[in-house]
């Protein structure tokens, strides 16, 4: 055991153990500090760890059958021991070792005294969900209209690829409720939250809507948007951009279209689409029986309008299962 140890010592192969193990442990270090600062995928930090653990067996095994030699590296067993400079290369580690030893002291003491925002902070500053707008309006049927202007804003924003996006179910849980917006930011788990009005009247719509810090309710944008409502299509666009600016956010998607708007960019299509929607959420056979009819209209308003022709089949299908087969179009 001795005489291993020995040749272990003569062939370098701890000081390579050492070397590669304080090096490893930096990298991962380093790694976990930086790379969720640009959103990089968990994936690739394990991927970072996995690749330190399964390289250490690897460098050990290469420095038992290698040495450097002045010519290059060559087998151990080639190298006549007149000629090694393993002495010498066992004293270039040491001052690597050491070397690598104050790098990670440095790291350790800035990770511990130097102020850096936290992670998850980081994370909920990217994070939003948008609350139902609130119908401005005195009649109470103009709601499907504010309802569906906030999932199409939903699915815009969600284009936003650096934006993380509460879906629709999550976010009109807080209809109608008066909770702070501390209470709904920590039970969406987002940083900001937007919220707004809806007002049509003669033809026009307009929208009032607020990004409000989840943490304290400070407004970090506002803006008022007054459309005619064939225009209401690029509003939602306009929104989810002005919020990327505001978050300062990338782009990344493409939020210039709407992508529920009909191919020919008929507001009536867009309206019975909307009202269909309203009705079919209610998931009650009178209520699919009006989706239908909505859908219908839609359809008959732009014969190529697709999400119209996949809601109708899909209410449809509901319609049948609630009410029994072959009586769709009767009474339950």
């Amino acid at each position: 055991m001795e005489r291993f140890l020995a040749e272990l010592k003569r062939r370098n192969v701890l000081r390579v153990a050492a070397f590669y193990a304080a090096t490893g442990w930096l990298l991962i270090q380093i790694a976990t500090q930086v790379l969720p600062l640009f959103d990089v995928p968990t994936w690739t930090l394990r991927t970072v760890v996995v690749a330190v653990v399964f390289g250490f067996p690897c460098v050990l095994v290469f420095a038992w059958f290698y040495e450097i030699t002045p010519e290059g590296l060559k087998r151990e067993n080639e190298v006549d021991p007149s000629q090694s400079i393993a002495r010498s290369t066992g004293r270039k580690l040491d001052r690597w070792i050491i070397a690598i030893l104050a790098a990670a002291v440095v790291v350790l003491l800035a990770n511990q005294f130097v102020p850096h925002k936290d992670l998850n902070d980081i994370a909920l500053s990217k994070a939003i969900a948008v609350l139902p707008l609130v119908n401005d309006t005195d009649d109470p049927k103009n709601e499907y209209f504010s309802d569906g202007l906030s999932e199409e804003l939903i699915s815009a924003l969600a284009q936003i690829k650096a934006l993380k996006v509460i879906g629709r179910t999550s976010s009109f849980h807080f209809k109608n409720t008066n909770e702070e917006s501390k209470v709904i930011g920590a039970a969406l788990g987002v940083g900001y939250l937007l919220e707004g009005s809806v007002r049509t009247s003669a033809g026009r719509a307009r929208i009032a809507v607020n990004l409000v810090r989840a943490a304290d309710g400070v407004n970090a944008w506002s803006q008022i948007f007054d459309r005619t409502l064939p225009d209401i299509f690029a509003v939602q666009a306009e929104i989810a951009q002005s919020v990327a600016r505001a978050l300062k956010v990338a782009l990344l998607g493409d939020v210039d279209k709407n992508p529920d708007a009909p191919s020919n960019q008929n507001f009536d299509a867009y309206t019975a689409y909307l009202q269909g929607r309203f009705y079919e959420k209610r998931y009650t056979a009178a209520d699919l029986r009006k989706a239908i009819e909505f859908y219908d209209a839609a359809i008959r308003s732009d014969p190529h309008y697709a999400l119209a022709y996949s809601a109708l089949s899909k209410s449809w299908w509901a319609l049948g299962d609630i009410t029994g087969p072959g009586r769709g179009r009767g009474q339950p």
